[in-house]
């Protein structure tokens, strides 16, 4: 009966208390100093207005950020339940992590984005940008940036309305967040500005070639997210419950027009991108114990290479391993262990200057055979007859096999289930020519060279 009585006490101090902030706003001097600034100024104004806030540690046994968010966050229809960041879904605020069956707190500008700990007091214990969050659904959101995904991520099986991508690095919230996120990046970005000892965060239009750089974007998709999805009650009660213990606000919670009197329209500067050219990969028809070696060639007129990657994977709209390319004798080249028979390889070369500025290559594919894959010998291929030839030659198949003419480098340039093909429009050179089944299996390989 005691612990009841209690349980409820606390519940009524803490809805009043909930209510009180609902209403509450600003000191009437607190953005005085900011009276007819835009642009840097206004920017430095507010940095001097919310820096140096009163924090609290990630994790203690006095006031900590799980106190201050089971506040922030609480679910107004529920006292004891918090809501959760991208999913909306409200659980049991007193758990907390609870060996993994609890809630843990999102870092919304991922914190390898810096970097910095989330033990370090300052952007790591920020209750500005960390919000409650399902602990699988803040794993697949993981250190995306924030742009349109294309399909929606299901957790479990259980929709959240969140949207992400397998071709590109992102994230897409509900539509009733996506300012919450906006308004959440620029704080950080205003806040953290070099000073402190933390690091200077900015919002950048573009993925950075190294993810550890003090930036997140997508800037453009962001400036829109902040227009699209207004300030709601939730949004301005959370910031007076931060207020109430940190001692500074989200200026963009109070003035969301702040936004765009600091970075406007944005500002497109141009920029030549990076050439990439010469594209190559060794051996030309590999099997399943071959080393496979890529090389290419990165130019930048306007600047200097910086990096150059090797993007590939199993299919062409799934580049997501990656490896970074080594500078060897001017040419830029990455090596891969053997793969699978029968697999097929895709890849894209991927070249960033010193200006951030990236250029991407065409896809390329080519096929894995196995270590007795028939393949005939250069120059005379048994099933490639004639060879050279000039206008016409005869591929031998079986008719439910397709013929795959290629150039040097395993780029595809005709498809076809004839036998007899014509090559007279291809230029004179060396090309592949493959087999492969109904599977996409390449069942042979040869080269022909055209006169």
């Amino acid at each position: 009966m005691k612990r009841d009585l209690q349980r409820l006490t606390i519940m009524f101090f803490a809805l009043i208390f909930s209510l009180s902030q609902a209403f509450s706003q600003a000191p009437a001097d607190y953005y005085s100093s900011t009276q007819d600034l835009s642009g840097a100024e206004l920017k430095l104004s507010l940095h001097t207005i919310i820096k140096g806030h009163t924090t609290f540690p990630y994790t203690s046994s006095g006031t900590d950020v799980w106190d201050i968010l089971k506040l922030s966050d609480r679910d107004p229809a529920n006292p004891a339940n918090v809501i959760l960041f991208y999913t909306g879904w409200s659980v049991n605020a007193a758990q907390e992590y609870a060996n993994g069956a609890g809630w843990n707190r999102e870092h919304v500008w991922a914190k390898s984005h810096g970097p910095f700990s989330e033990d370090v007091k300052g952007p790591g214990t920020d209750c500005h940008a960390l919000r409650p969050c399902d602990i699988s659904v803040n794993s697949a959101r993981n250190n995306r940036h924030f742009d349109y995904g294309d399909f929606e991520y299901l957790d479990g099986g259980v929709p959240t309305g969140c949207m992400t991508s397998s071709a590109r690095y992102v994230w897409e919230p509900r539509d009733g967040q996506k300012g919450d996120v906006a308004r959440m990046i620029f704080y950080m970005a205003t806040r953290y500005e070099g000073g402190d000892g933390f690091p200077d965060l900015e919002v950048v239009d573009y993925i950075p070639a190294n993810s550890a750089e003090p930036k997140h974007a997508f800037f453009t998709t962001l400036m829109e997210w902040n227009k699209i999805d207004t300030v709601d009650t939730f949004e301005m009660n959370r910031n007076n419950v931060v207020y109430s213990y940190q001692k500074n606000r989200n200026p963009f919670v109070d003035h969301p027009e702040f936004i765009d009197r600091i970075w406007g329209p944005p500002v497109i500067v141009e920029n030549v991108l990076p050439h990439i050219a010469n594209i190559s990969y060794s051996p030309s028809i590999p099997t399943s114990s071959d080393i496979l070696r890529f090389t290419a060639d990165a130019s930048d007129t306007d600047g200097t290479v910086q990096s150059v990657r090797l993007y590939w994977g199993l299919s062409a709209d799934n580049l997501l391993n990656y490896s970074e390319m080594v500078l060897v004798d001017n040419e830029y080249t990455a090596s891969l262990s053997p793969q699978t028979a029968g697999s097929e390889i895709f890849f894209a070369i991927e070249a960033f200057d010193n200006d951030d500025a990236k250029s991407t290559s065409e896809v390329q594919n080519f096929s894995i055979g196995s270590d007795n894959t028939s393949i005939s010998t250069v120059g005379n291929p048994g099933f490639i007859y004639p060879n050279p030839a000039s206008s016409t030659i005869r591929v031998e198949h079986k008719s439910s096999e397709s013929v795959n003419i290629c150039t040097s480098s395993g780029k595809i340039l005709m498809q076809t289930r004839d036998n007899t093909i014509d090559i007279a429009h291809l230029s004179k050179g060396l090309y592949l020519v493959q087999i492969v089944d109904e599977a996409g299996r390449t069942k042979k390989s040869g080269k022909i060279i055209k006169e």
